[in-house]
């Protein structure tokens, strides 16, 4: 399918007041659990078998010239080269997912077009923006004074756009803390595992691989209950059939759960600024399907197979 092209283009020219930098280098050495952990959440906010030019999933719903300007909005946050409006609606929804998968929350600098009415949207870091009782205060860490030309910047309120998580799945702390739960165990083994290899050039012969490992799976499986994250992992080493299955239904439940609220947030956003046209999904298994398919499966009513055949 050929490539549409953006009609609002031109609305990328203007200039943003958020200042833009890269983010610190994390200094946790154990954050690959973390990584798996966020990549998994907004990796899967569509199901892996949502296939692209299956657009009988995600409606745009409005006349022609308003589909235009959301197609505008949308593309800003997503590839900036989408086919159709429901891709760039597609691509918004695994964007904004990203960054709250990253941050517990995104904030996105409305930027507004004159010569044509478009409008466009314009991430910037969360970490380093504060919110005041009128306006946004942005403040540049010292690592990133070299690479901009202000050390900081002040957006009123009605120039930004701010997401968080939906209540169900916790605040923006809560999630905070979890991450760093996720990294507070190296996968590799603890750290004076490595001091002592490095000390004594062997393996010391007190320290039980297999204990720690299940340990470190009891400390990541409790730290995301609420989400239900297997891990990528469908082993039973540790765990029952049953409680596997019933996190991994619990995950897509979180996620169906999180890209509603983003759909939802993101139709309150064209609202606000006067688009008469919205995203309506379709064919997707909503967060109330996925947790009555998971009674069921609790109650016996429902095997694995057929678990999983009613999620599809």
């Amino acid at each position: 399918m050929a490539i549409r092209k953006n009609p609002n283009s031109k609305a990328a020219t203007a200039m943003p007041k958020a200042l833009h930098f890269a983010p610190s280098q994390s200094d946790e050495a154990n954050a690959l659990s973390r990584h798996m952990f966020q990549e998994d959440i907004y990796t899967g906010i569509f199901p892996y078998h949502f296939a692209r030019g299956d657009e009988n999933k995600i409606f745009i719903l409005g006349e022609e010239q308003e589909k235009q300007k959301l197609f505008a909005l949308f593309d800003s946050l997503g590839r900036g080269h989408s086919y159709s409006t429901e891709d760039s609606a597609r691509d918004a929804v695994d964007q904004i997912a990203l960054r709250l998968a990253h941050y517990g929350v995104a904030l996105f600098e409305i930027v507004k077009n004159s010569e044509n009415s478009s409008v466009v949207l314009s991430s910037f870091n969360p970490d380093f923006a504060w919110r005041l009782p009128a306006f946004y205060l942005q403040i540049a860490p010292r690592y990133a004074w070299t690479h901009t030309d202000r050390k900081y910047a002040l957006l009123k309120k009605n120039e930004v756009w701010r997401v968080t998580l939906p209540a169900t799945l916790g605040s923006v702390q809560q999630y905070r803390a979890m991450l760093s739960g996720l990294s507070a165990w190296s996968v590799m083994g603890p750290d004076f595992l490595e001091a002592e290899l490095e000390k004594k050039r062997r393996f010391p012969s007190d320290f039980v691989v297999a204990d720690y490992h299940r340990m470190l799976q009891v400390h990541q499986y409790r730290v995301t209950r609420r989400w239900g994250w297997i891990k990528r992992d469908w082993s039973l080493d540790y765990v029952t059939e049953f409680y596997q299955f019933h996190r991994f239904l619990t995950f897509r439940w979180a996620q169906a759960v999180l890209r509603d609220h983003i759909v939802s947030e993101l139709n309150a956003l064209t609202a606000r600024l006067n688009i008469k046209a919205k995203i309506h999904l379709q064919k997707l298994a909503s967060p109330e399907e996925i947790l009555d398919i998971r009674g069921k499966m609790k109650q016996g009513l429902l095997d694995f197979a057929g678990a999983a055949k009613a999620l599809a």
